[in-house]
């Protein structure tokens, strides 16, 4: 499910945090780590980059041995010389990985860490979800803190962030902030509760009628409506809850094909107290099923396993590989009955189980069948 990891390092003690977090995804989801680093600009001298790249490489084998020691996987590591955010981008899309691993900085005095130029830069430029680990922060994940407000980077985030909670057995607060009608002072006289009142109801149908399109289960799942200043509002929720990780989805691209970041997004990720996972268009999570068109055994556990990790619309087409192989294979016409229960599918559920019923009777009469014939040719056979 999360095939790919890009792990860019400059070997400093910033790069320790997004290392240990990209073992234990490899752990969790047996995903392969690509190491690289970037020699900034191109030095003249042939020998000095010879020199450069076999100390690079040394600093990676004592990295891949830390990695393959811990139950991860590595795949050749890249060695790349020039800007290094155009470098990690580049190399991104490359691979086409499922995430970047990043570390987000120095430590100020304040006790945040602001986002250095290269991490803030590939935010800003990668389509690719940019996952930034805060130094200090423990590896493990306890508390998933995921804004939506309904569009369609807000639809993958809340997608992503249950995936992850499900695998680390994490608790997800999804979140939705009205903001306030206005900035604006107003007179004494004026009051706004009437029509914030009906704003907030038509928000909480909204909610739920949004949350009702996705599968919870075994997701330890809150869901919580403010008013307020989005960004306010995140912030002070992932203060309240402790959230060790924010799942966020931001705007797209724009007509020159740049990815920008949106306001209320920028103004979270340089004061979050905690690590994030930016998200626009892709996925973390992917799904790469291995079709086996005549191993109806093997696609049946494909599917079932699709569908305990929540990916259910990919267990019905597992499951019609199945059928497409014996369409009256009744355990598969069952789990498709419980897949489409959990997207909200009634009416299909109901399909499938009269299939089976229809496939039940069919089985009882050719077995009635059967006897008759049976007996007919051998009439010393007595009933």
């Amino acid at each position: 499910m999360l095939k790919k990891i890009l792990l860019p390092t400059d070997f400093s003690i910033s790069s320790k945090g997004p290392m240990e977090m990209a073992i234990a995804l490899a752990k969790n989801f047996d995903s392969e780590i690509t190491l690289l680093h970037v020699i900034p600009g191109v030095p003249k001298s042939k020998e000095v980059l010879d020199m450069l790249k076999k100390t690079v490489r040394d600093q990676f084998t004592a990295i891949r041995k830390k990695i393959n020691s811990s139950g991860g996987k590595t795949a050749e590591p890249v060695i790349a010389t020039g800007n290094y955010s155009d470098q990690i981008i580049r190399h991104a899309e490359r691979q086409d990985v499922n995430l970047i691993l990043m570390g987000s900085g120095k430590k100020e005095n304040t006790g945040k860490f602001k986002l250095s130029a290269t991490t803030a830069k590939v935010i800003r430029k990668s389509n690719k979800p940019v996952w930034v680990i805060k130094r200090e922060m423990p590896s493990g994940i306890k508390r998933i803190c995921c804004p939506i407000d309904f569009s369609e980077p807000s639809r993958i985030a809340l997608n992503n962030a249950i995936h992850l909670a499900r695998e680390f057995r994490a608790e997800l607060t999804v979140l939705n902030v009205i903001a306030p009608l206005t900035d604006a002072p107003l007179p004494p006289n004026v009051r706004l509760t009437f029509e914030q009142q009906s704003i907030a109801e038509k928000e909480t149908f909204k909610f739920e009628r949004f949350l009702s399109q996705f599968d919870f289960h075994d997701v330890k799942l809150c869901r919580e409506i403010y008013q307020g200043k989005p960004y306010q509002e995140i912030l002070k929720r992932i203060d309240v809850r402790k959230s060790d990780l924010l799942v966020m989805g931001t705007s797209g691209r724009t007509g020159l094909g740049r990815i920008l970041i949106g306001s209320v997004t920028e103004k979270v990720i340089n004061e979050i107290p905690c690590s994030f996972i930016i998200l626009k268009d892709e996925n973390v999570i992917r799904i790469c099923i291995e079709t086996k068109m005549h191993d109806q055994e093997a696609n049946f556990a494909e599917s079932q396993q699709l569908l305990s990790k929540g990916f259910a619309k990919e267990a019905i087409r597992q499951l019609r590989r199945c059928l497409n192989i014996d369409c009256s294979f009744i355990p598969a016409w069952e789990v498709m009955a419980t897949a489409y229960e959990k997207l909200g599918h009634k009416s299909k559920a109901q399909d499938c189980r009269n299939k089976i019923k229809k496939i039940r009777e069919r089985r009882e009469q050719q077995q009635v069948e059967f006897d008759i014939r049976r007996r007919h040719h051998h009439p010393f056979i007595k009933g």
